[in-house]
């Protein structure tokens, strides 16, 4: 069974400025509500990476024209945090993976 995470996990170290503060930003509150297990943080760092790619700045294409290196970064970005409940509509149908209630122990007296 795979379990949600309880804890933080730091940054991955190829995030630069922008992702790493992104992961910052999002990563506590995914924990906190149990949305996030050791299989889902690719996925998110994925998602941060897009996030800076965001910032990138356009260059000059052979043609004269101005292209982006990762045109769809944004638009990746929100899918993966949609799976997430980042919209207002995909955080009403996402819900945080209930704490298990730990069983009373059982004493038997002689």
């Amino acid at each position: 069974m795979i379990k949600a995470l309880t804890k933080t996990p730091e940054a991955p170290s190829y995030l630069g400025s922008e992702g790493r503060a992104e992961w910052e930003r999002i990563m506590p509150v995914l924990v906190k509500n149990r949305m996030v297990n050791e299989l889902s943080l690719n996925i998110i760092a994925y998602a941060c990476r897009c996030y800076e790619w965001s910032f990138e700045e356009p260059y000059t294409t052979n043609a004269g024209t101005l292209a982006y290196e990762h045109p769809r970064a944004m638009n990746d970005y929100i899918a993966i945090m949609k799976e997430f409940g980042a919209t207002a509509l995909t955080g009403q149908r996402i819900k945080p993976v209930p704490k298990k209630k730990r069983k009373a122990s059982s004493v038997i007296e002689d």
